[in-house]
């Protein structure tokens, strides 16, 4: 500035140089910012997608085991309607031989 008061053109220039050197440094900064959560936001997508598919193998497991378990109860009642029926059998037959003796 000058004794009265005004703004030369060398003071501007080297303000306004000064104020673009500032903004520059500040969109830099804020330019990492934004690439920093952008790649926070791919890697948590890429998490997402890796817990979603574990959960669906983790699905497929459970539904295989439960339709497993249905078919081993299946069976168990069979055998045990089997029993049931061999056992009532052994019993007539005992009265045959009985009656028959």
């Amino acid at each position: 500035m000058t004794e009265e008061g005004t703004v030369t053109p060398e003071i501007r220039i080297q303000q306004l140089e000064e104020q673009l050197a500032t903004e520059t440094d500040r969109l830099q900064k804020l330019f990492a910012a934004y690439e920093a959560v952008e790649k926070e936001l791919f890697d948590a997508r890429t998490e997402n997608e890796v817990l979603e598919k574990e959960i669906i193998e983790r699905e497929i497991e459970k539904e295989t085991q439960e339709a497993l378990l249905n078919e081993r109860e299946i069976r168990v009642r069979e055998l045990e309607l089997r029993a049931v029926k061999a056992g009532k059998q052994v019993e007539h037959l005992k009265v045959e031989l009985k009656i028959q003796a």
